[in-house]
């Protein structure tokens, strides 16, 4: 069995491959899923990808549907510019095409926010899951019971690696009143588990 993690971007997949691998699980990272490319090769065995949201996977891959906080993710995707124009005539970089080709409706969006607030709802939702889970429950039990899914001798982590993979210098909140214009945002997040209304810039996760 292999494995797939997949969600949005900007959710956790460079730091679940990190995990992944750790816990003794070769686990590569926008590798077998790019814009470019689109499945495992021969022995390839796990691979966090957010490019791989739009593929019905075979049979022996067992795919994890990872969420975080829009509030967050949103904020994240906006100042990492994937879907801001990167040249004149309205072009996108490969990431943001790839990701309109699935979700042209983002291509009607004015700005770079509006357009990862959207994809963060219909890209969402075009994922096919065997579990969903959000990001800030994940626990190293978790993380094992992945990496196990391919290997059952793999030894596992004590801990969960670091996460370094943050914004440095992040721009302004997205806030709930800025979730609220997009059509369908309030109502993923609430399906969730996601309130949104809790004060602060990233909300809180409900049980």
């Amino acid at each position: 069995m292999r494995l797939l993690i997949t969600g949005t971007g900007r959710c956790g997949t460079r730091f679940l491959a990190k995990a992944i691998t750790q816990a003794g699980v070769p686990c590569s990272h926008e590798v077998a899923f790019t814009p470019d490319r689109h499945g495992f090769r021969d022995g390839e065995v796990a691979e966090a990808s957010w490019l791989a949201a739009p593929f019905v996977q075979p049979r022996d891959v067992y795919v994890v549907h990872v969420v975080r906080n829009p509030l967050s993710q949103i904020r994240s995707r906006r100042d990492k510019g994937t879907f801001a124009v990167r040249r004149s005539g309205g072009e996108f970089g490969p990431w943001g095409e790839f990701a309109l080709k699935w979700c042209p409706q983002m291509r009607d969006a004015g700005t770079n926010t509006v357009r990862s607030a959207q994809h963060w709802v219909w890209w969402n939702r075009l994922v096919e899951a065997d579990e969903r889970i959000r990001l800030e429950d994940l626990t190293v039990e978790d993380v094992n019971r992945w990496a196990q899914v391919v290997d059952s001798s793999a030894l596992g982590l004590y801990s969960l690696p670091p996460r370094d993979n943050v914004s440095e210098d992040p721009g302004p909140p997205f806030r709930l009143e800025h979730a609220a214009r997009i059509p369908g945002l309030v109502e993923l997040a609430e399906r969730y588990g996601y309130d949104l209304t809790s004060s602060g810039d990233s909300g809180t996760v409900r049980a």
